[in-house]
């Protein structure tokens, strides 16, 4: 992933290991010391990075190097809140900071930003039963498909729609853009995975990760896991409380 950079003239910070137990402190410790201009994390190093700047009330971003005007999330999705406090954050020297979210997979490449279907994608859903309306597994191609699982014939079949569609195993809402809208293509909510949707003792079907995206947007919640069974009738969670929600102060 340091191509990208090298190749347009920019450089590369490399970090040793961090001790085990100090490696936040240890990747704080590097960043101030390498100053990015642009960087790549997954959700929740984004959401360490924010509250540990509300903390410090830093919003030049001065934990990172105070440099970086490009920030990159992937590999799951982003709160809201932790979007919207980068959305207000500037470099030391007042330059706006851009946040960009990005969804996709390793076999067909990005396929949207910020929510936004890419312009590069074409897209089929395909439907499923029990799903609720509008709701429907994604399927795409794009110019950056791959050709196939290694020595596997059986899985590359199974990943591919006749005509040549990525599947993508990821349930989405895709809506057209309303008046007002950005420009841009359709957006694209992903529910949750195909694979992990549950049909409950009680008929109703549910979507363990999307509950966990919503709860995660309460203030104080800094992780929870969403855990359903076939046989029963209700979900079960556990959920890890921040030191700014009432309950964590209190205990």
């Amino acid at each position: 992933r340091a191509h990208p950079a090298l190749f347009n003239g920019g450089g590369v910070g490399l970090a040793p290991p961090a001790p085990a137990g100090d490696r936040e402190r240890q990747i704080f410790a590097d960043l101030q010391a390498v100053r990015p201009t642009v960087l790549k994390g997954v959700p929740l190093f984004w959401e360490t990075v924010e509250q540990a700047c509300r903390l410090m009330r830093d919003q030049t971003l001065e934990l990172l190097g105070g440099r970086v005007r490009l920030l990159l999330c992937g590999a799951g999705s982003l709160s809201p809140g932790v979007a919207k406090f980068f959305g207000q954050c500037r470099t030391a020297d007042g330059e706006p900071t851009q946040l960009l979210v990005a969804y996709g997979a390793t076999e067909c490449g990005n396929i949207a930003v910020n929510g936004r279907l890419q312009p590069n994608v074409e897209h089929r859903l395909l439907e499923a039963e029990g799903l609720p309306a509008g709701v429907a597994e994604l399927a795409v191609r794009t110019g950056l498909m791959f050709g196939g699982y290694h020595q596997d014939e059986a899985r590359t079949r199974a990943a591919f729609t006749a005509d040549g569609f990525y599947r993508t195993g990821d349930l989405v809402r895709i809506t057209d853009p309303a008046p007002g809208d950005p420009p841009g293509g359709p957006w694209v909510e992903v529910i949750g995975r195909r694979g992990s949707t549950i049909k409950l003792a009680n008929g109703r079907w549910v979507c363990p990760e999307s509950l966990e995206d919503l709860y995660r947007q309460v203030e104080g919640v800094r992780h929870i896991f969403v855990h359903g069974e076939p046989q029963a009738d209700c979900l079960v969670a556990v959920v890890d409380l921040g030191p700014d929600s009432p309950a964590g102060q209190a205990g």
